[in-house]
């Protein structure tokens, strides 16, 4: 079974039920999957191995971004102090 982003899935093992925001494939064919959920008032992130999540299927779907948003991390969009916007990438001698 392959994840699909967005729907609600229940970790077997721990019982930890979230959104699906992320799915990582690595080299080695091992897939982990990041859910999204909330615990004490904040928005709580863990990844599990995809296999050992199973579908809820009375969860309503995750409402789409809001109009006007950037999808993103955090920040403005400026470049960091660690950004190599309008410089070399390599540092001068």
């Amino acid at each position: 079974m392959t994840v699909e982003l967005g729907k609600r899935y229940r970790d077997k093992v721990h019982g930890t039920e979230g959104v699906a925001t992320m799915r990582t494939e690595f080299l080695t064919a091992c897939a982990r999957v990041t859910l999204e959920y909330q615990k004490d008032g904040e928005v709580k992130s863990n990844s599990f191995d995809e296999p050992m999540l199973d579908l809820v299927l009375d969860a309503a779907p995750a409402p789409p971004p809001a109009a006007g948003s950037k999808p993103g991390g955090p920040g403005d969009g400026a470049p960091s102090a660690h950004s190599t916007v309008g410089r070399s990438a390599t540092p001068s001698r």
